[in-house]
């Protein structure tokens, strides 16, 4: 009898453990993280690399594109939620690359942010895309 009262406690012991972790795992894997890198796309050789990063009221914005030639100038923009949030011009070092950062408002509820750089010299452009909550 002592065997079978204790077959049920650790039966029930287990199926209690099992609910906990079953109920605890989905709201873990649900939490959306305010960082993320993203790769984005180029129309030709080069290649973008995005960080976004939210705080309490801004969000930081990291963006570095590699190509090869040094010395051309890329013009870039930032929108947030389809608004422009930051633009500038940037040329790439002697390895072809340039890196933007910037902070930019962190409006209420989810930031939809955009990076594209377009190299004025040959017309390649670079966009990535993130969304943060």
């Amino acid at each position: 009898m002592y065997g079978k009262r204790l077959a049920r406690t650790a039966g029930a012991a287990s199926l209690v453990l099992g609910l906990a972790l079953a109920v605890g795992g989905p709201a873990t894997a649900q939490h959306v993280s305010p960082n993320k890198t993203v790769h984005g796309t180029c129309t030709a050789d080069s290649s973008l690399k995005l960080k976004v990063k939210a705080h309490k009221d801004t969000i930081t914005v990291r963006a570095k594109v590699k190509s090869d030639p040094a010395g051309e100038l890329w013009a870039w923009t930032i929108t947030d939620n389809a608004v422009p949030a930051a633009t500038g011009e940037n040329t790439t070092n002697r390895q072809g690359n340039f890196s933007v950062r910037e902070s930019i408002p962190n409006q209420e509820g989810s930031d939809t942010i955009n990076f594209t750089a377009v190299d004025t010299v040959t017309g390649e452009t670079c966009t990535a895309e993130t969304t943060i909550k």
